[in-house]
Parts: C-alpha cells; structure tokens; sequence
C-alpha cells in the first residue's frame, strides 16, 4: 500500500513536470535574451561548445533538479558584454562568469512557477568548462535545448534529481 502511494507521488511530480517543454525554454530563454540582453538567440540543431563556460542552478522541493547553461566563449563575451555595457574586448573573465551566473539564475526563475510548489532555486554556480565538477545529484536530462548567439554557442539543459547529491559532471555533449 505504501509503494503505490509513493508511486502515485512520483507520478504525480513527472506530470507537474510535463508542463515544462522544450516549446516553453526556447520562449523563456530567447524573452530573457532579447529583453535583458538584446541579443538574438536563435534554435539550433548542434552547437559548437568545445570550450566554455558552465553555469547551474539547483532547484530543490517538490521537483528536484537543476537548470544548466553551457556557452561557448564567444557567446559568454557576447553576454557579458550586452550585460555589463561594454564592448567584447572589455570584457574581462570574471565577468563572463557573473553574467553566465545571473543568466541560468534568470532562466532558473522563470521555469520556478511552471514546476510543482514549493520549489527553490540555489545560488548560481559557474564553472570553466565541460569537464569541471559541479556538485550536483545523480540526474537525468529532461530537456536540452541549443542556440546560435551571434555564432556563438549556448545549450540550455533542464535536468531531474533522481539519487543521492554527489560531485560529477554533466556532459554538454548534444
């Protein structure tokens, strides 16, 4: 009796969960992009994202997973530089980064009211590329949407908690 309830339970969350589609990341992620940012962002079959950088964002309660950013340099500069007002040559690393940062948070917050309540974002963290660690759970991909930003690359993933909190790393591979 017990397990059906706690599968009635998971059941219910993966439909809350339904929700939230590709259709609705490509919308929210090029609104983000064109107001905060007045970039193009535009769909795209396979991105370019051999070197990057890699922003996520946690989100636990009812649904548990995370939002994850992956851009190529250049379109971390792009956004960077639309951010802050610079131009691409100001830019600086650490800028890149808090941009990259403020952008998945962007996303995070805007996927939060289409996901079961109560739910909660982390803060961002960024990491220097494909390979580097982030502390996340065992996860599995839910949605990883791909776009061409002023020919640079930027890949939206939308991940599910489904274990224990461990440090790995999450491909961005496509």
């Amino acid at each position: 009796m017990r397990q059906d309830f706690l599968l009635q339970i998971v059941q219910h969350e993966r439909a809350q969960m339904t929700r939230v589609g590709d259709d609705e990341i490509v919308q929210l992620a090029q609104g983000i992009w064109h107001s905060m940012l007045k970039l193009p962002l535009m769909p795209i079959e396979r991105p370019d994202i051999s070197e990057c950088l890699s922003a996520c964002v946690q989100i636990s309660g009812e649904w548990t997973g995370a939002v994850r950013i992956d851009c190529s340099e250049g379109a971390a500069r792009r956004i960077a530089a639309a951010f802050f007002g610079l131009s691409a040559d100001e830019v600086a690393r650490e800028q890149m980064v808090d941009a990259l940062g403020e952008v998945a948070n962007m996303i995070a917050g805007s996927l939060k009211p289409l996901l079961p309540n109560p739910c909660h974002i982390s803060l961002p963290s960024v990491v220097n590329g494909p390979n580097d660690e982030l502390n996340i759970r065992e996860w599995q991909l839910m949605h990883a949407c791909k776009f061409d930003l002023n020919g640079g690359s930027v890949k939206i993933s939308v991940l599910e908690a489904t274990g224990r909190p461990q440090a790995g790393t999450i491909s961005t591979g496509s």
